[in-house]
């Protein structure tokens, strides 16, 4: 579940950084690599509560996730679903 989240964390990082490419160039990207705000680190994952997913496949869980970013570090509760894909589990937030 942890290599599932943070795939997705830095999926997402990367997709940010493309967008930072494609809008403002390299220098964009030179600037958020300086800046170290595409550096994150899990620093704890405890899943808290899972229940099958009736609907979709795989699970939704809670968890308490810890990440280590360039501004300190952040700590939250999430509710995602995990399932299986093409490498393994994947990982889908829930709002």
């Amino acid at each position: 579940m942890r290599v599932a989240f943070e795939s997705r964390v830095a999926s997402d990082v990367q997709a940010a950084i493309d967008f930072a490419l494609e809008t403002g160039g390299p220098a964009a990207v030179a600037k958020i690599h300086a800046a170290g705000t595409d550096r994150f680190e899990i620093r704890t994952f405890q899943k808290l509560a899972c229940t099958r997913n009736a609907i979709e496949p795989g699970y939704t869980c809670r968890f308490l996730v810890d990440i280590d970013v360039v501004g300190g570090g952040l700590q939250s509760v999430l509710v995602g679903r995990f399932f299986p894909g093409s490498n393994g589990l994947d990982f889908a937030l829930r709002s």
